[in-house]
């Protein structure tokens, strides 16, 4: 069984092969495989699914973090489906339409408790009777700066234009623009790469910042994890950021005039270090609740499930045999023992080429239940001009004695069963 990440590759791209590029997605990958690191999972232990791949996944078992945003939009099919292969744990998510139908409570009711990144969407999972919890964004969880000197700048990450009137002067000569969500082709970034592009952020940030003042979420969070000082500035309050609020300096439309520009760095450690072991402990009882069971399964799968019948099916020579006996327009009356697929099977055979045949009786010594019409009965006494076809495995062992009893000639029956080597056949 692997672990999994889940990453955002911009297959959901615009005619003109543009995605948005959001630096919240990979910073949330690189959070999982920060804490994958400290479990001693090993990169070959790893495997990354595409966001837009979680419903179709056909690879290895894998567990399966789940830290997001999940958007809800009522013509996506993909919403919380995963692939049999995938045992997600809810470690943040968020919800952006607190209308979840039955197929969505049903999986995250299967998945409890679910770490939730922000007060309404636990209060709406327990609303709904699910155990869940506020736990944050993971990519908080991203290691804090190595260094406590930190550069020069004022890094505006998508500042509301209301706070303009707000901003010392003496500040515009340290600003800094870095845009958190561009739209664009992935091409445009270093490598080709989301990962890439996100690191150098983050490298800017440490080397560069000695405060963030963004509306952005994950501006906020990886300023945050860093060790930066924040300023939270929003022209309205909204739920996702419920949590950050309690950590950091945060001003919304109204309050942009007393704005405290020289904050300092919360010291989040502590929480950040037990936002790790909550991650760790239930990554490790997803991992041995599933994985014996994920790598047995996955050693016996074969691929093949082969035609769609519990037993081997015997009725071939049946079929055979009533081509010889009858001719298509014989009137003959029959019955069945034993309600299975090769009793289906010969009935169609008959009704499809026999009209003048007719179902006598159907025989079932553990089932009551019509079968084509006709009741089914404990067979006892055989009418005279009745042909039984034996179709059950069970019956086909007892059948022959149970005829001698009521005075059945072989000649009026069939016997659908398999043949198999004897010592007859092997010793003469």
């Amino acid at each position: 069984m692997k672990f999994g990440i889940i990453q955002f590759d911009g297959t959901d791209t615009d005619k003109f092969d543009k995605v948005i590029i959001n630096i919240g997605d990979a910073a949330q990958l690189m959070a999982i495989e920060n804490i994958y690191a400290q479990m001693g999972v090993s990169p070959e232990e790893i495997v990354y699914i595409d966001y837009y791949d979680l419903e179709t996944y056909d690879g290895d078992y894998a567990v399966v973090p789940v830290n997001l945003l999940i958007i809800h939009d009522p013509g996506n099919k993909r919403f919380l489906r995963f692939s049999p292969r995938i045992v997600p744990v809810f470690l943040g998510v968020s919800f952006s339409d607190p209308t979840l139908g039955q197929h969505e409570l049903d999986v995250l009711r299967k998945y409890e408790p679910i770490g939730c990144r922000d007060q309404r969407s636990m209060d709406l999972l327990r609303s709904h009777g699910i155990e869940a919890y506020v736990n944050g964004c993971l990519a908080l969880t991203l290691p804090r700066s190595k260094s406590e000197h930190h550069g020069e700048k004022v890094i505006f990450a998508d500042v509301p234009t209301s706070v303009l009137p707000y901003v010392p002067k003496e500040l515009y000569k340290d600003i800094e623009f870095v845009d958190q969500e561009v739209f664009d082709s992935l091409d445009s970034l270093p490598n080709g790469s989301l990962k890439d592009f996100t690191k150098r952020v983050i490298e800017k940030y440490e080397t560069d910042a000695r405060l963030i003042v963004t509306s952005r979420f994950h501006g906020a969070v990886l300023g945050m994890a860093l060790g930066i000082p924040v300023i939270v500035t929003l022209e309205q309050y909204t739920y996702r950021f419920s949590w950050i609020k309690k950590l950091v300096p945060f001003y919304t439309e109204g309050s942009f005039d007393s704005i405290d520009w020289s904050p300092s760095a919360s010291d989040l450690e502590p929480m950040k270090q037990r936002m790790i072991r909550i991650a760790i402990d239930r990554i490790e009882a997803a991992y041995r609740a599933h994985n014996l069971i994920c790598d047995q399964s996955a050693f016996l799968e074969c691929g093949d499930t082969g035609d769609d019948l519990g037993q081997i099916p015997c009725y071939a020579g049946a079929l055979g045999f009533i081509r010889e006996r009858w001719k298509q327009d014989d009137v003959f009356r029959y019955s069945i023992w034993g309600i299975n697929k090769n009793a289906e099977d010969i009935y169609q055979f008959i009704r499809s080429n026999y009209p003048n045949a007719v179902l006598a009786h159907a025989y079932d010594m553990f089932n009551e239940k019509l079968f084509h019409g006709v009741r089914t009965e404990y067979p006892s006494d055989f009418e005279k001009d009745e042909f039984v076809f034996v179709a059950a495995y069970l019956a086909s062992q007892m059948a022959p004695g149970y005829f001698a009893e009521h005075g059945v000639n072989e000649d009026r029956y069939y016997l659908c069963k398999r043949s198999f080597i004897g010592e007859a056949d092997i010793r003469g």
